[in-house]
């Protein structure tokens, strides 16, 4: 169920479906007409958003926008919305079909699925993609964090600083803009 429930997410994300209601509830077939999607089949998507609480059912086959729902949109602050399509890529996707065995062995699986850890898999030229992803997730994830622990920091007499493992690198450019 809970793949279930992710894949209705990463649907919900790339398809814009938020980001369609950002200005107020609408029907099915209008965010379908905006998106250039089949209108009963983006009907059923915004059904299943609504039961995890994306969505609200406004009657009429209108839907609005949650404040879970807000977590999905695109560029604003605290968005999610790029950790839903990389859940459901293909290094977890793959990597979560041996679960049971990760249980078993008390290790990942992520090199038995893709031959590869996860920086390995994601560093290849074809996964491209998923790396962008998988970047701009951590980078938002960063971004709910970041303002007030740099806040906490004091960086008096600080010269040089390094971010290891930042992502594309949100708190030391937030470091930086705090010091300038």
């Amino acid at each position: 169920m809970a793949w279930s429930r992710s894949s209705v997410l990463h649907a919900v994300a790339a398809l814009h479906i938020v980001d369609h209601l950002a200005d107020g509830a609408r029907t099915a077939e209008e965010v379908a007409e905006r998106e250039d999607s089949h209108a009963r089949a983006t009907y059923r998507l915004m059904r299943a958003a609504a039961s995890l609480g994306v969505l609200s059912y406004e009657g009429e086959r209108r839907f609005g926008l949650t404040g879970r729902g807000h977590l999905l949109r695109e560029g604003v602050p605290g968005s999610l919305r790029s950790f839903a399509p990389f859940q459901t890529g293909n290094a977890q996707w793959q990597s979560m079909r041996l679960f049971p065995e990760a249980i078993r062995q008390g290790a990942s699986q992520t090199k038995n699925a893709t031959g590869t850890d996860l920086f390995g898999y994601l560093a290849r030229p074809e996964n491209a993609g998923e790396a962008a992803l998988f970047a701009q997730a951590m980078a938002n994830l960063s971004s709910l964090t970041v303002q007030g622990a740099v806040a906490a920091l004091d960086t008096t007499g600080v010269s040089t600083a390094v971010d290891v493992g930042g992502a594309n690198g949100p708190f030391i450019l937030e470091i930086g803009r705090s010091a300038a």
